[in-house]
């Protein structure tokens, strides 16, 4: 029984020698596991920071293009509303002399037509001596005014 229980220590002995080796070999596989891990979590948060920067510059970039359209199309709407107020003007003008009493709206659109149309109108001169070196009259005439003599 003696010479079973000292194998039986011995073998116990091996057997946590063993574990032992066993415990350490798994410890380095599973540093060199994390190792790996946390060089791969590195690089995957790299790549996200630069992704990151890049699509927060594109953004930057949008908003701007954005406020710069955003700008154009306030003073388009600026212009137009100026455009409409001025219509909407004459529109009330032309309604209210449409208004007058006693004046016929024939009459009174006429006036105002003249009146730009004087504006235009070309003053008639007497004519160049080189008009009264031709005659006016058609040939057919001078022709007929030639028999009669």
């Amino acid at each position: 029984m003696r010479l079973m229980r000292e194998r039986h220590l011995v073998l116990v002995k091996e057997m946590d020698a063993h574990y032992k080796a066993i415990e350490a070999e798994t410890q380095e596989h599973f540093a060199e596991f994390l190792e790996k891990w946390k060089r791969l979590a590195k690089n995957k948060i790299e790549q996200y920071r630069i992704a990151f920067i890049l699509l927060k510059q594109e953004k930057e970039e949008r908003e701007s293009e954005q406020r710069h359209i955003i700008g154009e199309f306030t003073e388009k709407t600026k212009r137009l509303k100026d455009e409409y107020d001025y219509l909407l003007v004459r529109y009330n003008n032309v309604l209210e002399l449409g208004r007058v009493e006693g004046r016929d709206k024939e009459e009174l659109l006429h006036t105002q037509y003249d009146g730009e149309l004087s504006r235009f109108c070309l003053l008639y001169t007497s004519p160049s001596p080189r008009d009264l070196s031709t005659s006016r009259m058609p040939s057919s005439a001078c022709k007929k005014k030639k028999k009669k003599k």
